[in-house]
């Protein structure tokens, strides 16, 4: 479970009955903020909410965003190729206590993080039609 230990998780819980694991999904944006001290993942999740706000269902959303982010980065390694961005995501802790987060698809990305929350979750409308797959 990905999210347990993200501050700001509650969120989730309340969307989801099973909250979905970070696998095949499209990677929105990784942005280095503050000089590098922060990392930001933003993400599409790869299953529609159980419980989503009413808002989003008058407004016909079929899609759950999420940024997350890290702080007091450590380790950090990043290689892609070719957008779009697509893949797996991990989040486990380490020996030292330290988030360990791997990301492997189309971007392969890895760094350690003293803490991490999760910062945003919103809802949108997406043209199911086409999948990052396809391309």
């Amino acid at each position: 479970m990905w999210y347990v230990d993200l501050d700001k998780n509650f969120i989730l819980q309340k969307l989801y009955d099973d909250v979905p694991e970070l696998t095949k999904i499209e990677i929105g944006a990784i942005k280095l903020e503050n000089a590098g001290r922060r990392i930001s993942i933003h993400f599409e999740l790869p299953v529609y909410a159980n419980h989503p706000p009413q808002n989003w269902i008058d407004s016909g959303y079929n899609t759950v965003y999420v940024i997350m982010n890290f702080v007091d980065i450590q380790e950090l390694s990043v290689h892609s190729q070719q957008p779009p961005y697509h893949g797996d995501i991990t989040i486990n802790f380490d020996k030292e206590n330290l988030f360990d987060i791997q990301v492997h698809g189309t971007v392969e990305m890895s760094f350690k993080a003293a803490d991490g929350m999760i910062q945003e979750i919103s809802g949108y409308m997406k043209d199911l039609s086409r999948s990052i797959y396809d391309i």
